[in-house]
Order: structure tokens, then C-alpha cells, then sequence
């Protein structure tokens, strides 16, 4: 751990690495921005050169792909079934897309700031008529 701090202080990155994307999305490069990036079998949201955000198998588009949506999830574990949910962050809709599915009496709203991630919601779409007015931007 001291290795791990000691390098981070060497090369000027925060405890949370977030100083290099912000350096990056404000640079003006072409990581700044989101950016989907096809795969054979999944569809990915990044926000900066290794940061993925959101992952989609193309296959099952309902599916938490990425294990750290998988953990977001685990307050059903506690609290099966939610009157309300919150998702700040709209990523690549795939936290979105589970509650509206697998949550159906939960009423879910979902909040963005990023206009550009908003553009790019139909990327990772699998709507139905209920989840088409999910997402709030915000500012």
C-alpha cells in the first residue's frame, strides 16, 4: 500500500486517479468525450481512454454485464422490493434498463449532467414505452 501511495505521489494522481481524466476530457483529445465502442459480442460506454463505464451484451441487453452494476444491485438483497430508485448517472442505461425490467413496481428515475452521455442513450437502448422519459438532465 505505501508503494502503491508513494507511486501515486511521484507521477501528481489523487488516490482516485480521477485527475487524469479530468485532464483529459478538458484537453479537448478525443477520450474526453464518451465514447461507445462496438465488440462481437458486447457494446461499451468509456469516458476516457480506460475507464469503461457501461458494458451491454448485445445478445441479452438486460443483463448487468459489468460486475460493479452487478454490486449496485445488491440492495435487493435488503430490500427486494423498492418504492422508489434513484440512479444518478446514466452511463450506458444499463442500471436504467434492470430496474425498469426486473423492478417493475419500483418507480425509477434516473438523473444525468452530460448532455453528450444523453445523446448517446439510444446506443443502449431496449425500451419499452414505461423507461422512454427515464432520464433527467441536470445543470
Amino acid at each position: 500500500m505505501a508503494t502503491r501511495m508513494r507511486f501515486q505521489e511521484n507521477i501528481g494522481l489523487s488516490a482516485d486517479h480521477n485527475q487524469f481524466g479530468q485532464a483529459l476530457a478538458q484537453s479537448g483529445s478525443k477520450y474526453g468525450a464518451p465514447v461507445v465502442r462496438e465488440g462481437l459480442f458486447t457494446r461499451s460506454l468509456y469516458v476516457d481512454a480506460f475507464g469503461i463505464q457501461s458494458s451491454m451484451r448485445r445478445s441479452d441487453p438486460l443483463t448487468l454485464d459489468l460486475s460493479y452494476s452487478r454490486a449496485m444491485m445488491s440492495f435487493q438483497l435488503f430490500h427486494p422490493d423498492p418504492k422508489d430508485i434513484l440512479i444518478v448517472g446514466l452511463g450506458g442505461r444499463s442500471l436504467s434498463k434492470y430496474c425498469f425490467h426486473k423492478l417493475p413496481s419500483s418507480r425509477t428515475t434516473t438523473v444525468e449532467i452530460d448532455d453528450r452521455v444523453i445523446s448517446l442513450r439510444e446506443w443502449f437502448s431496449h425500451r419499452s414505452q414505461k423507461d422512454s422519459k427515464s432520464c433527467m438532465p441536470t445543470r
